[in-house]
């Protein structure tokens, strides 16, 4: 699961600026795992240029193998801050997927965080997961995909387990990116 909400959060790094974030687990409910430590430099950040990522997460239970991993990201427009949820596309986006799937796909990104000797593969075990001025690639999204990505973000992270959709660990990213 850490693997995971590092792996998440080294992407989220890449869309947001002064990223602040907060959990968003229901009261009376158990996370298993917490982000104590999240920060991205440059500030904003850029959809074009890597980005130095810190982060201390600890997951203190296993990832159960069943659970999925359920994005909402939206592009915070207007004057109002109108939030418009971004489509799933291939993966990316406003999505739910097997949360090793979705390890799979942000790999390069999640590995730096996993402690030296611990497989960046599922399942995840329960450990910490830190990481101190990691440099991050952003994954190459296009021109296009970049400008229209720009700007105000929320990004809604969970991990449910899959039967019965109950939150394991929920968290809330805020910020700003540049193309």
């Amino acid at each position: 699961m850490m693997k995971i909400v590092l792996l998440t959060l080294a992407c989220i790094g890449l869309t947001h600026a002064v990223i602040t974030f907060e959990s968003c687990m229901k009261k009376n409910t158990e996370p298993i795992g917490i982000v104590r430590h999240f920060n991205v430099t440059p500030d904003p950040p850029s959809f074009s240029k890597n980005v130095t990522v810190n982060v201390d997460v600890e997951l203190f239970k296993d990832i159960p193998d069943n659970a999925l991993v359920k994005t909402n990201i939206y592009k915070v427009t207007g004057i109002f801050g109108i939030p418009i949820p971004a489509p799933c596309i291939l993966g990316l986006g406003s999505c739910t997927v097997p949360y090793c799937k979705f390890l799979e796909q942000f790999k390069d990104q999640a590995c730096p965080f996993f402690p030296s000797g611990t497989p960046c593969d599922c399942p995840i075990k329960a450990n910490k997961f830190t990481g101190q001025d990691v440099t991050i690639v952003p994954p190459n999204l296009g021109a296009l995909i970049k400008f229209i990505a720009s700007g105000q973000f929320r990004i809604e992270f969970r991990l449910l387990e899959k039967e019965t959709r109950k939150e394991l660990m929920c968290y809330i990213f805020k910020g700003k990116a540049l193309p």
